[in-house]
């Protein structure tokens, strides 16, 4: 199978500079669809995108200011969660999206974060509630299953939106559901998280357990639409923290003690499949990285051709949803999901008509 244009873009930026106007169109067309744009316009070179003119051009600079400006957002959203939280004595590891702004890494370049994600102590989560919600933010979640939903079963609390800005922060007590077949406790991470300088009572994971958990987010995630931005920001890790001394050993010990390592070994697998990512002759091996999830993955996250029916990616993207819905809850809670929201769809519906 032919590689799609973006993912020759993603593995060298500056082939966008020169390549026929078709094939331009279709990686910036790729990218947009897969949310790689303002990626993308970060890592074309200076000289390559002095050669970018017209239209192309006009698109990169436009994503460029975009993700510029989400940078900024996200940043003010990051200072008004820890002027609420300030005095309660709660430590806060940021995650993602945000702990990537904080530490100043490559991969937030021309990432655009949906929400501030905080991982807290179980004890702490009343307390940092009620402190947002004392400065603005409020629930997003009305309906009692929904607040059971994610307050008994997930790792994470029902999302809060600040009433103004409309800004949302995540506050998790664990990285996966505490109803899910793979589950660990989340307290070793805390032992390792490192400050941030400047934010003494904020934290930002090792450079292994942050690269876990990129590797968890894109493996238990049940939507797919934007997979390949998640890989991207995986192969993005693995490049910066890679070059560091040890970390190999050291990543995959964390993910054997944390019982990762299959996730880890998909992860490991396609990026050096789609990505080319450098990942070191002794450790391309390693775990066990074959199986059906991996064909699946490998086919829900090749960019389809613009305008062309993709049925097999969509397939494997519907397979996907389904297979992350089933890691997430045992069988018997999982019926009762379904039916719960097959009941509020059918009742929406209804009310349409």
């Amino acid at each position: 199978m032919s590689d799609a244009p973006l993912l020759a873009c993603l593995r060298c930026p500056d082939r966008l500079a020169g390549a026929p106007p078709m094939w331009v169109e279709t990686a910036l067309r790729q990218a947009r669809r897969a949310g790689l744009l303002p990626w993308l316009a970060f890592r074309v070179g200076e000289e390559a995108r002095g050669r970018l003119v017209g239209a192309v051009a006009d698109q990169l600079l436009a994503a460029r200011i975009l993700a510029e400006e989400r940078r900024r957002m996200t940043a003010w959203e990051m200072n008004r969660v820890r002027r609420a939280l300030e005095g309660t004595g709660i430590e806060v590891i940021l995650l993602k999206g945000a702990a990537y702004v904080l530490a100043d890494l490559p991969v937030a370049a021309g990432r655009l974060p949906a929400d501030v994600d905080l991982l807290l102590r179980e004890a702490d989560l009343p307390r940092a509630e009620a402190a947002l919600k004392a400065h603005g933010w409020g629930e997003t979640k009305a309906d009692p299953y929904d607040q059971r939903y994610y307050r008994e079963w997930m790792h994470e609390l029902p999302p809060l939106r600040h009433h103004r800005r409309l800004s949302e922060v995540d506050l998790h007590r664990a990285l996966l559901p505490l109803t899910g077949r793979l589950r660990f406790d989340p307290e070793p991470l805390w032992g390792e998280s490192q400050p941030v300088a400047g934010v003494p009572e904020w934290r930002v994971l090792s450079p292994r357990d942050m690269t876990l958990h990129a590797v968890i987010h894109l493996f238990f995630d049940s939507d797919m639409a934007l997979g390949l931005r998640e890989l991207v920001v995986v192969d993005g890790l693995l490049r910066y923290f890679g070059r560091e001394e040890g970390f190999w050993p050291a990543l995959t010990a964390r993910a054997e003690a944390l019982g990762v390592v299959r996730p880890l070994a998909y992860a490991l697998r396609l990026s050096v499949e789609l990505l080319e990512t450098p990942v070191p002759e002794a450790w391309r091996g390693w775990g066990e990285a074959s199986g059906w999830v991996a064909w699946w993955m490998g086919r829900a996250l090749r960019p389809a051709a613009p305008d062309v029916s993709d049925a097999w990616g969509a397939m494997a993207r519907r397979v996907l949803f389904l297979r992350g819905h089933w890691v997430r809850m045992p069988p018997w809670l999982l019926a009762r999901h379904v039916m719960v929201k097959g009941r509020r769809r059918w009742l929406t519906h209804g009310q349409i008509r």
